[in-house]
């Protein structure tokens, strides 16, 4: 089967008649499910753990990369200690923050030395080497070691590189003890450093191998069972290719045409195929097994099964935490579904999941539909959402990451090939089509571009500032000034995150209005001593910022301020969570001006809100995703007082 562009299936699917899923789509759902392929469903009597170890292992025609990669890792040395991973917070599991801090250093700072020196020594070296010899696509390896620790080699264990289940081993509590990640994220550091370390030398090619060696890591672990690896391995990919784009920023110059030539290549969808990661199913097979421990079969709830197994899932070694635990899932016992309503629900929340997964459009009708997930009974089905939705999952959420990858790799590739145009005509394009065919093979489309009328989507926005602003005939150009918001969190999202009482009590489209007009960050003064957010007093700002936002006609600003006052105080509660993580507030979020002159480009995608912005508010929560300059390079001039400040 020959694989068509992404934009090309997204534009065929959303041209269908509206509110039909595709055929192709619910027949892979149902694959997934175990459904007519021939292959029997699994079942809660089943061995899961074996079935998920044998899903991830490798086959007769790959190669194993942790006998490669491991031993390497075990014997790689820590980086300096405010760039270890896991040191601020592993309640929200294995991520990429230490990398990106780390990302930030240059040989101007202090922490350079220290860093360079430990990137350098013979341990990480080997380290690095293992990664391209994994990563090579002709030797075929996968990351196939089995979930739990019992699993793989004791002194891989010993130095954390394996996946915890506990005792008994509960796939439930995979996502929790993804310990190896912790380790991987040091790896990924190391690939950064190791660029910037080239990069001041003068390297072009070696300053771009480490990078693409990230880039593979990634999209190799996205292809194990679990959300958290799926996450891990999709930030990855997203971070490694905006890190090409900034060491090709700092260093003008520094990239050949040939080292261009090969990031595009890289960087194309057709070689990184997100459309084939698939839908973790090892959550599926977590709540499979735990409805076999903890019920009856064909009956209900265990009354000795259900609360200990339960507590068990995030106990600490000592036990305490399971003692504490049971007695919480003890209050579920008496109300929880049965056998036979428990896993029709698993089929149901996943078979959802894996139809809007395949159809891969954030603009298809189903997603003016409610999830089944956001309408399961959160009590009822208990053991689902502790599965999926408690710390540190939040599998809906991988969504919005995907298309956060899709946007990055088509607007590295439209970047690069305006750097290579200016390398080579040294000149800026007159026009982002220009770089085609010569420096970027095809122009990929902004995935959020969707064009209602003409039914097709466009290529990114771009833009020379002070060359191609508008001004009068008697006007001065004057540098183009951009907002650029540092911090919150931009995966984060109304529309995923929102629960189902929320959903109901706001469409989807309203919440993203919402999301809009707190653009620019939640004010310090809404929440009192205790951090509770005042209903009174976010409500008054909702109704200032929604009156104030250019983008909404009259009746949508009085639909959605009337849809806001409806809300109760645990409502309000849940909405001031979801938009402090993703915008931010006064002390938590810094938001700078950013001057640029004609010495560069914006190339940014139109974001959530489909409007071209001229990139005028940028960053974490910003309404448009900023490619170029590249947003770890306005962070770092920002920390160091320039870009405007």
């Amino acid at each position: 089967m020959t694989l068509r562009p992404v934009h090309a299936t997204l534009r065929t699917i959303r041209t269908r008649p509206r509110g039909v899923l595709s055929t192709m789509a619910l027949l892979l759902g149902l694959l997934a499910l175990g459904g007519p392929s021939g292959a029997r469903a699994q079942t809660p009597r089943d061995d899961l753990v074996a079935h998920a170890n044998r899903s991830v292992a490798q086959s007769g025609a790959t190669k194993e990369a942790s006998e490669v990669l491991f031993p390497a890792l075990a014997a790689m040395e820590r980086p300096p200690e405010r760039f270890r991973s896991g040191v601020h917070d592993r309640i929200h599991g294995p991520s990429l923050r230490e990398t990106r801090a780390a990302s930030v250093v240059t040989p101007k700072d202090p922490d350079w030395a220290a860093l360079s020196a430990w990137a350098a020594a013979p341990a990480q070296q080997a380290v690095l080497a293992a990664i391209k010899t994994i990563t090579d696509p002709s030797a075929r390896f996968v990351l196939g070691f089995p979930y739990g620790r019992a699993g793989v080699k004791p002194e891989w264990a010993g130095a954390g590189l394996y996946v915890g289940l506990g005792s008994p081993q509960l796939l439930a509590a995979a996502n929790g003890s993804m310990e190896y990640l912790f380790r991987l994220s040091e790896a990924a550091t190391l690939c950064s450093v190791e660029a910037q370390r080239r990069a001041a030398a003068g390297e072009g090619s070696a300053a771009v191998e480490p990078l693409i060696g990230w880039l593979r890591m990634g999209r190799m672990v996205s292809d194990r069972l679990f959300s958290m690896e799926k996450q891990w391995g999709m930030q990855s990919v997203r971070d490694a290719a905006e890190r090409m784009l900034d060491i090709s920023c700092q260093h003008p110059g520094l990239l050949s045409a040939q080292d261009i030539a090969q990031a595009v290549l890289e960087l194309d969808l057709r070689a990184l195929a997100p459309e084939r990661i698939l839908f973790p199913d090892g959550e599926r097979l977590a709540c499979l097994q735990l409805i076999g421990l903890t019920m009856e079969e064909r009956g209900g709830p265990s009354a000795t099964g259900f609360a200990p197994t339960m507590g068990l899932i995030r106990a600490e070694p000592t036990g305490l935490a399971a003692f504490g635990g049971a007695a919480y899932w003890a209050q579920f016992q008496g109300e929880h579904a049965g056998w036979f309503d428990s896993i029709e629900e698993v089929r149901k929340v996943f078979g959802d999941w894996g139809q809007r997964w395949q159809i891969n459009n954030q603009f298809d009708p189903i997603w003016q539909q409610l999830t089944d997930f956001s309408k399961m009974d959160a009590r009822r089905f208990a053991i689902i959402r502790e599965v999926v939705a408690s710390e540190p999952v939040n599998i809906e959420s991988l969504f919005q990451l995907r298309v956060e990858l899709m946007v990055q790799l088509t607007g590295a590739r439209s970047a690069l090939g305006v750097v290579g145009f200016r390398a080579r005509q040294n000149t800026w394009p007159p026009a982002l089509a220009a770089v085609q065919p010569q420096f970027v093979p095809r122009l990929d489309f902004d995935p959020w571009s969707w064009n209602e009328r003409r039914e097709t989507r466009d290529i990114f926005q771009f833009f020379v500032p002070m060359r191609d602003q508008k001004r009068g005939p008697r006007e001065e150009p004057t540098p183009h000034r951009m907002r650029v918001r540092i911090g919150g969190d931009a995966g984060t999202d109304l529309v995923a995150a929102a629960g189902a009482e929320l959903a109901a009590a706001m469409p989807a489209e309203m919440r993203e209005q919402l999301r809009s007009a707190f653009a620019s960050g939640l004010p310090a003064d809404v929440v009192d001593e205790s951090g509770r957010p005042s209903a009174d007093k976010l409500k008054a700002i909702a109704e200032q910022n929604i009156n104030a936002s250019p983008d909404l006609t009259q009746e949508q600003k009085q639909a959605l301020i009337g849809s806001f006052r409806g809300l109760n105080q645990a409502l309000i509660d849940q909405v001031f969570e979801i938009l402090r993580a993703a915008v931010g507030m006064a002390g938590e979020t810094d938001m700078h001006t950013a001057e640029l002159r004609d010495d560069t480009f914006v190339l940014y995608s139109v974001g959530f809100n489909q409007k071209a912005d001229f990139a005028r508010v940028v960053g974490r929560g910003g309404e448009d995703i900023i490619i170029w300059p590249p947003l770890l390079w306005l962070e770092r001039e920002y920390a160091r007082g320039g870009a405007g400040q």
